[in-house]
């Protein structure tokens, strides 16, 4: 049954997912959008900085901002032990 099976998103499929599809097929995006959780790792926050940093990627806020609000992202746990989403 499509969409009966949890998915977890790489660094590029959350960034494609989040400019409108990118080179995802409309397979994978149906698939990602019935899945009943979508996991993304916490390594996608860190990939996504180191994006930004070295100037390959470019956001409209803060990385840990970014990530934070992608429906899907982990909570972050900053260095005072508070989370955001």
């Amino acid at each position: 049954m499509a969409g009966a099976e949890p998915v977890i998103l790489d660094t590029c499929a959350l960034l494609w997912v989040a400019q409108g599809g990118g080179a995802l097929s409309e397979a994978a995006l149906q698939r990602i959008d019935t899945a009943p959780v979508v996991y993304v790792s916490a390594n996608s926050g860190f990939e996504v900085g180191i994006k930004v940093q070295k100037g390959k990627l470019h956001l409209p806020v803060p990385p840990a901002d970014w990530v934070a609000a992608c429906p899907w992202s982990p909570p972050i746990r900053s260095s005072s032990g508070m989370e955001s989403r």
